[in-house]
């Protein structure tokens, strides 16, 4: 193989990432062909490459650790780069049979911003933008504390517009359920959502005196 792709001038790049393991205890052939194999392919692609030396390994088992760590390699570098992530969802998107949905999209949000990757999030919600702009029709069954959470999610990026909108959703919803929650849960969900609605308010005049 390391002898096939030195004789090759270009390659075929049909993937994006390309995971390859090995362990020490073959052999120091084994080792240097296979370091030679990937840099050699690192020249003539522009794949991402991960490739990992397992010590504590055997033959027997470097296949089981490495199908794993090639997985979680895989979806970090798929799913937590939000440029690829956003290309694979538009090319999803494009499809007939799969359309990206605004609760997906959330969720996706959540966990970049739960990783301390807020500008991923927002840059992953810019990106689908007329998706979060349709008013949002909710039935009466709806959870008010994840309606309260895609709120507060907005809030925390800088849409303000729709956290705005989502935060009167909920409390439209809380008077709507008003005996359901107690007046205790009522009038906290009446306070909190009252000031967050005017720090939006106070957010907003401040943007627009400078």
């Amino acid at each position: 193989m390391v002898d096939l792709i030195k004789k090759q001038s270009t390659f075929k790049n049909s993937l994006d990432f390309y995971y390859t393991c090995y362990q020490p205890n073959m052999g120091d052939l084994w080792t240097e062909s296979s370091i030679e194999f990937n840099e050699s392919l690192k020249t003539l692609t522009d794949m991402h490459i991960v490739q990992e030396l397992f010590e504590s390994e055997i033959h027997t088992s470097v296949y089981d650790i490495g199908v794993m760590n090639a997985f979680k390699a895989y979806f970090k570098f798929q799913f937590f780069d939000v440029q690829n992530l956003i290309k694979y969802l538009k090319d999803l998107d494009s499809k007939e049979y799969f359309i990206v949905k605004q609760n997906e999209l959330l969720r996706m949000a959540v966990v970049f911003k739960r990783f301390g990757q807020v500008e991923a999030a927002k840059k992953l919600l810019l990106s689908f933008q007329e998706k979060l702009t349709v008013e949002y029709e909710y039935d009466k069954g709806y959870d008010i504390y994840a309606l309260f959470g895609t709120a507060d999610l907005y809030f925390s990026l800088g849409f303000s517009d729709l956290a705005k909108k989502y935060f009167l959703y909920c409390d439209r919803m809380l008077e709507e359920k008003k005996k359901n929650y107690g007046i205790e849960k009522y009038n906290m969900g009446k306070r909190i959502i009252s000031e967050k609605l005017n720090f939006i308010e106070q957010w907003e005049q401040q943007r627009i005196n400078d």
